[in-house]
């Protein structure tokens, strides 16, 4: 493995797991969402700390890529923040629609 490939490694690691952290800090969890949201104005609050929480992770990525000083450590980081945030996306609609 190359410097490169080892930077890309731990930028998609590091990042996907910030990923989950910024969830888990700015909202609760799927389940908690299901059993608690209650009208339209819950679901608007989940949703804005969703793209808050995506805004926040891929900063995060961003900058591990430029600290890195390597272009495929910025793209596997935003990778990996996709990735967490298509799964976190999947399992907040299912709890919004009653269905987790």
């Amino acid at each position: 493995m190359n410097e490169s490939e080892l930077k890309a490694a731990l930028s998609f690691a590091v990042t996907v797991i910030a990923a989950e952290h910024m969830f888990s800090a700015g909202m609760s969890s799927p389940w908690s969402t299901a059993k608690f949201t209650e009208n339209p104005d819950d679901k608007r609050v989940v949703w804005k700390l969703f793209g808050l929480s995506i805004g926040a992770s891929l900063a995060f990525a961003v900058i591990v890529g430029l600290l890195m000083k390597d272009n495929k450590a910025l793209v596997w980081g935003v990778i990996g923040v996709a990735a967490v945030s298509a799964l976190m996306a999947y399992e907040y609609k299912n709890a919004l629609d009653g269905t987790l």
